[in-house]
This record gives structure tokens, sequence and C-alpha cells, in this order.
């Protein structure tokens, strides 16, 4: 089973009204480890029907002028890079995965190009809120830079800066493969104590 952690940058909060500005894609490994094998970022051109918002683009740092450098590309053509880039029948994973599958679902219905990713996806935030019932970790937040930094994979003293795809991506697969590793250990020692 292939696992790829998705992120999405946007104008705002609604998939109906707000474009999307950037994507991350991570690719983990399938094996026990879910070491990362691959990344791809693309920065995408907004629909002009569509609103970026000015709070949004102070958190993503999108502007006009940097998304030229980054040499964005239109939304049907990053589907088809992010097509082309998938592994087959892949589990795919978010950290706001309601989030994130809102704008995957009107990428998909606005270009009437599907990438076929099923209903179900993975989601960080929740396996993070699930480990921190089980191993009582008295966690009192789940964001992904709570989460991050919680998980190790984001030092204290990190400084985000702008809210790249990429980056969040990363960290949703980094704080994934946290949580599955503790719930393994937690197993190996219920085992023990069972044993």
């Amino acid at each position: 089973m292939s696992i790829v952690a998705i992120d999405f940058e946007t104008g705002g909060l609604d998939p109906s009204k707000h474009a999307i500005v950037s994507v991350g894609l991570v690719r983990l490994d399938s094996d026990i480890y879910m070491k990362v094998v691959d990344k791809l970022e693309i920065y995408v051109l907004p629909d002009p029907s569509l609103i970026v918002e000015e709070q949004a683009a102070k958190i993503n740092g999108y502007s006009r002028e940097k998304w030229d450098q980054k040499k964005d590309i239109t939304l049907k053509e990053a589907m088809l890079m992010i097509q082309a880039w998938l592994p087959p029948k892949p589990e795919i994973l978010a950290h706001n995965a309601g989030f994130d599958k809102g704008f995957m679902d009107a990428a998909q219905a606005r270009t009437k190009y599907s990438l076929y990713l099923g209903h179900s996806w993975l989601c960080s935030m929740a396996l993070f809120k699930a480990c921190n019932v089980a191993f009582a970790l008295g966690h009192t937040k789940a964001s992904l830079d709570f989460a991050a930094r919680a998980t190790g994979h984001w030092t204290q003293d990190y400084k985000r800066g702008d809210h790249g795809a990429l980056d969040d991506a990363l960290a949703s697969a980094a704080i994934f493969r946290w949580c599955i590793h503790r719930m393994r250990e937690g197993v190996a020692g219920q085992r023990e104590l069972i044993l």
C-alpha cells in the first residue's frame, strides 16, 4: 500500500469560492518505516473566477509576482501532473483531511478531471488526537503546527514563515509516521504484559 500525503494552500476556506494556489504531495515507502521516497510541489495559477483572500495570501505567501517566478500552471495542468506522479491506488493522507478533500473534490469538478482517489482519506490530525487519548499524552491541540512540534518534526524554535504546501505535506507525513510507530510500540508493550 502506497501512502501519499497531500496539502493544499488556498485563497480561503471555502472550496466553492476560494482558489487553490499550491499543492504539495509526499509519497511514503510502503515498508514499515514509511520513509519519504518522492515529493512534488506545484504552484497553481488561481482561477480568475475564484477568490484569494488577503489574509490567506499573507499566510501562504501568495502573490502574482512570486507565482510567476515559480512558473505556476493551470489547475487542469496540475491535475494531469498529479495523476502522472501518483502511484497506483494510493492511500491519501492529509492533516485536516476534510479540508483538503473538499478542495480536491472541487478541483476535480472544476476541471472535469477525476484522479479516483476514493472517498476515505487518512487523517494525521485524527490519528494524533487518537494517540493523545490512547497514550494519555495530555496535548490540548492538534493543529499541524502543534502536532509537528509535539512529534519532533519541527523543533520548538522552528520559524515556519509562509505556509508551503510541500512543507505541510511533509509535516503531515511525519505526524502520521510518528503516530503509527507510537501505536506499534504500544501494541508490542501490551503483548509483553499479556505474555
